[in-house]
């Protein structure tokens, strides 16, 4: 009889070891909780080659159900072997209850096999789910998957309660497992419950075509966020993406699978609008060649000139920036990126440079307008 691993069987549980045995392939079936939807054929070439040199050195576990066996784990060293043509295969029996399968199957591929972070994250919220269901107090978490309870079993967890809280008996039941949550999260994710929900289980709230797109294409977490956002606002595009890939200003294709994250959000991506807001407008009314004003009246007593054409007088009390014009302000201003513009203002004035990245922001946002004031617009 084993002894089960901490924290993976339920009060009353058991794995109990039957026998070794060899088994035909053709009864060996694959478990429903298998995490893997699918695998690596770099994986299994080199299982083959591996298994045709020493065979099998660690028998597949099974467990029979209806005159078949349920594979616990395994999956690929079982594939491996089909593919190399094999009628029969060694095995470990046991016998376990559905839930311990279950966990197990879960347990055995999260810890010793390389999952796409999808399926990774998606087995992680298969485990903690069963781990809760035999709890009575589980029935108070809603959602149809095992993502969706879980997501909201850890925002319960790590969100200040409203009053009056209408989910205080299930958050109290969260609150009983946060230790026994915490502790399958720092051992199988690295991670605390505030960082999983942010980075993980978000990424299982995306569309099914997405993620299923993200796992056939090899593609990273971000390209998925990117890819879900592009499919809410641009659908017709999303999907000339997914078949072409990303097409570049020339019209070229570059493949999705080498399309950088920026590059699918600049498809959706609008410019920031200007916000009224008091530290950005004090800073684009102050400093006249970072944020002139977008339509400035001519000083009568200058005889129509501008009142910072006259290159003897400061610009600004913030600092002093010699251009003769608004042209060549607004021109100086966009060739310079942000760090060398705040580097330009440090020149002139050290206390000014705190502000210079919002000063060069706030101008570029504005820009239109400057050029309308320049009769460019």
């Amino acid at each position: 009889m084993y002894t089960p691993m901490p924290g993976l069987v339920g009060a009353g549980d058991e794995i109990t070891f039957l026998r070794y045995d060899e088994l035909p392939l053709a009864e060996i079936v694959p478990s429903p909780h298998q995490p893997r939807k699918q695998m690596d054929p770099l994986v299994l070439a080199s299982l083959q080659e591996s298994i045709q040199a020493v065979g099998v050195l660690q028998r597949p576990r099974v467990r029979e159900i209806a005159g078949l066996y349920e594979l616990v784990f395994g999956h690929q060293r079982v594939q491996a072997c089909r593919l190399l043509g094999w009628d029969n295969l060694p095995v470990e029996v046991i016998r376990c209850s559905d839930l311990t399968a279950r966990r197990m199957t879960l347990h055995e591929n999260i810890k010793s096999t390389r999952l796409h972070p999808i399926e990774h994250a998606e087995a992680i919220c298969k485990f903690i789910d069963a781990t809760l269901s035999h709890d009575p107090g589980y029935d108070g978490l809603a959602g149809e998957t095992s993502a969706a309870r879980v997501h909201q079993a850890l925002t319960l967890l790590t969100t200040v309660p409203q009053e009056p809280d209408e989910h205080a008996t299930t958050r109290a039941f969260v609150k009983s497992k946060e230790e026994l949550i915490r502790q399958i999260l720092r051992e199988m994710a690295g991670k605390e419950p505030k960082a999983f929900l942010t980075a993980d289980v978000t990424l299982l709230q995306l569309p099914e075509e997405v993620l299923m797109t993200t796992l056939e294409k090899g593609l990273k977490k971000g390209h998925a966020k990117a890819l879900g956002q592009l499919l809410a606002k641009e659908p017709a595009m999303y999907h000339d993406v997914v078949a072409h890939g990303v097409r570049g200003d020339e019209g070229e294709y570059t493949p999705l699978e080498r399309a950088p994250v920026g590059a699918i959000r600049g498809l959706y991506a609008t410019k920031k609008e200007f916000k009224d807001e008091p530290r950005e407008q004090d800073a684009y009314n102050t400093y006249i060649p970072v944020g002139v004003p977008a339509r400035p009246a001519e000083d009568p007593d200058a005889g129509g000139a501008m009142p910072w054409e006259d290159d003897d007088e400061p610009l600004s009390t913030g600092f002093s920036l010699p251009l003769a014009s608004l042209k060549e302000a607004h021109d100086a201003l966009i060739a310079l990126s942000a760090g060398e513009w705040a580097a330009m203002i440090a020149e002139s004035n050290a206390n000014a440079g705190v502000d210079a990245r919002r000063q060069w922001f706030a101008i570029r946002r504005m820009s239109a307008e400057v050029l309308e004031a320049l009769g460019e617009g």
